[in-house]
């Protein structure tokens, strides 16, 4: 799976585990789960953040699948956030445009909590949680 994600009581976090996402079948799971996400986070009131720390490149149809989730989050009140943008891929959202529509934001301590530890890197098993089925 690309995705791996945390809750705290008051928000939930995902992060991707490729460095690049490009593969049409990866992109399908991936917008799947984020889907999921997305929508388990609005039904609990809870914020989302997308931690893209790990990702050094995105396809245009998954740049497109974050538009959606956008849309979405706009849609159902959910406050979402993509975070830890590595300078390539802030460079490609700011040639499109994208960084006026989404909050990009750094991380800092209220995102991950005192009592959260944040995710060991990409490429290790620690943390690894599925998505919410529903």
């Amino acid at each position: 799976m690309a995705l791996r994600f945390r809750e705290t009581p008051d928000r939930i976090i995902v992060y991707f585990s490729d460095a690049k996402i490009t593969d049409e079948d990866q992109i399908q799971e991936t917008k799947q789960s984020l889907h999921e996400i997305s929508q388990h986070a609005a039904d609990l009131a809870k914020k989302l953040s997308i931690d893209l720390s790990g990702v050094q490149f995105m396809s245009s149809a998954m740049l497109g699948e974050l538009v959606l989730i956008n849309d979405f989050a706009k849609q159902n009140s959910l406050d979402l956030r993509l975070v830890n943008l590595s300078p390539e891929l802030l460079e490609v959202f700011e040639i499109t445009r994208l960084h006026r529509i989404f909050r990009l934001d750094d991380d800092g301590p209220d995102l991950w909590g005192a009592s959260v530890p944040r995710p060991k890197p990409v490429g290790t098993d620690d943390g690894r949680m599925e998505p919410p089925k529903g």
